[in-house]
């Protein structure tokens, strides 16, 4: 089921910037945001959250541009889930088959509250007119550029408020390549299928292109094939667990909530760089989520070594040459998982993550089917409940519907352990408890992952540093330095 849902709800990104040189660089730093989802329906409260979250954070004399869902900052556009409120047997039963049909919505909308201005729509033209702006910033100041998107994703794109057509990696990449080339650029993208922008690391986001010249780094939630955590209507913001939440929360030491965040700083040197965030991202982040970062991508396509001969390698071999946040992460997750620890075979792993996930797919397709039947149930009850109250079927005629609603309930509270309804509130119990079950299967499975794509990381970048051409290793070499920079000094 999560996979289907994520797919419909798309997910979410974002964009930052690499390395900060000098001693002003808060005050070189130009941020953009863009956020927001392409209507209401999937404007959910967790996407204003990152933009509130990201304007708290940021330092205080930054310039910045923050382009969000209609712009106008006066709709109520923003997707909030309903407060949970304690009600009788009966009236639990009505919500059931009301908001399982449609019929009631389990969501109220609000007006969105971002923590600071408001310059604009997520559009397309708006977005391209930043850019135009920024590159004639540049190259009065060049500086680095610092760029946050949060909304929804495909795997083709990212969506924009009101269009059918999101945003392209190519488009991406032609508005970067326009800035001058001193301009250094990072890109934290963390929608569904945010891999894809994987490829803006090569010239017109195309990777049979060379590599950029530009310093460009980025670090995305997930395998361009697979959706990300992140988009709920849900209140609570202590119970997000997402790419933005753990790896901003590392960058800064603070979460979203407030709290002193610590532990990232894995080399100890005081300092906590994008490298040892995406590290402590990796180990903590509790969601579906497989990040990776343009270090994979471009490990990816020039160290072609075969994976079958990758996951041979010893675990302690791969230990031994990993980064201090790339081995406490190693560790960390081998902890989480069976059979993983020091002594773990690295290709059984990768057969059995395959083979569950397999599995998974199929519970997902069947936990849709059962979804689908039970709505067709829903909606059988939905039709005996406005036969035996008609007003019930007059939902804008909003006294005589909440006085035959009463009515339903009363009755209902007195019939609720008798058949059709018993029945239709225990299967609801059961579809949610196998909703839970399959979300708990994905993290799983994403953890083995995560584990096998960083050592997989590890054993390529020895093998490219040892096996690559020059002129490569220069380039790579250089990409991870900027990677191993802080997000602002």
């Amino acid at each position: 089921m999560f996979f289907r849902l994520a797919a419909v709800l798309l997910g979410i990104i974002g964009l930052a910037v690499a390395s900060l040189p000098g001693a002003d660089a808060a005050t070189s730093l130009r941020v953009v945001t863009v956020g927001g989802g392409p209507e209401p329906d999937m404007n959910q409260l967790s996407i204003e959250s990152n933009v509130r979250y990201w304007n708290r954070v940021l330092p205080a004399e930054t310039k910045r541009t923050t382009l969000y869902a209609d712009g106008s900052g006066q709709s109520a556009i923003v997707q909030v889930e309903k407060p949970k409120e304690s009600v009788s047997p009966g009236e639990e039963v009505l919500n059931l088959i009301f908001q399982q049909t449609g019929w009631e919505s389990a969501y109220d909308y609000q007006l969105p509250a971002l923590g600071g201005a408001l310059d604009g729509p997520a559009s397309r033209a708006a977005i391209a007119q930043t850019f135009r702006q920024i590159e004639t910033e540049q190259r009065a100041r060049p500086g680095p550029l610092l760029a946050y998107f949060t909304g929804h994703g495909d795997e083709k794109t990212f969506a924009l408020w009101g269009q059918n057509q999101g945003l392209r990696p190519t488009e991406l990449a032609a508005h970067i390549a326009r800035l001058p080339p001193q301009t250094s650029v990072a890109l934290i993208m963390v929608q569904c299928h945010s891999g894809i922008f994987g490829n803006l690391l090569y010239e017109k986001a195309d990777v049979k292109k060379p590599a950029l010249r530009r310093d460009l780094v980025g670090f995305f939630a997930t395998l361009s094939e697979r959706p990300a955590a992140g988009c709920t209507p849900e209140i609570n913001e202590s119970e997000y667990h997402d790419f933005s939440s753990y790896f901003f929360a590392a960058l800064t030491g603070q979460d979203r909530l407030g709290r002193p965040v610590t532990g990232a700083d894995f080399d100890q040197d005081g300092v906590v760089t994008m490298h040892e965030a995406f590290c402590y991202t990796l180990l903590h982040d509790i969601s579906i989520d497989v990040p990776i970062c343009t270090t994979d991508v471009f490990l990816t396509r020039f160290a072609t070594l075969r994976d079958g001969d990758v996951f041979q390698t010893p675990f302690p071999q791969i230990l031994a040459w990993a980064s201090p946040a790339q081995r406490a992460a190693l560790n960390g997750l081998a902890a989480k998982i069976k059979d993983a620890g020091a002594e773990a075979r690295l290709l059984d792993l990768l057969r059995e993550a395959t083979a569950r996930n397999k599995v998974l797919t199929r519970e997902d397709s069947a936990l849709f089917d059962a979804e689908e039947a039970f709505k067709t149930r829903c909606r059988t009850a939905q039709k005996q409940l406005q036969k035996r109250w008609p007003d019930l079927s007059r939902l804008e005629e909003s006294e005589r519907y909440e006085r035959s609603r009463s009515l339903a309930v009363a009755a209902l509270d007195q019939e609720v352990g008798r058949a059709p309804w018993a029945d239709l509130k225990k299967a609801g119990d059961e579809l949610a408890a196998r909703s839970r079950r399959l979300l708990a299967g994905e993290i799983e499975v994403a953890q083995t992952l995560r584990l096998l794509r960083l050592a997989r990381t590890v054993v390529l970048t020895h093998y490219l540093r040892t096996k690559g051409g020059l002129a490569v290793q220069e380039r790579f070499e250089r990409l991870l330095a900027a990677e191993n920079k802080p997000l602002w000094r």
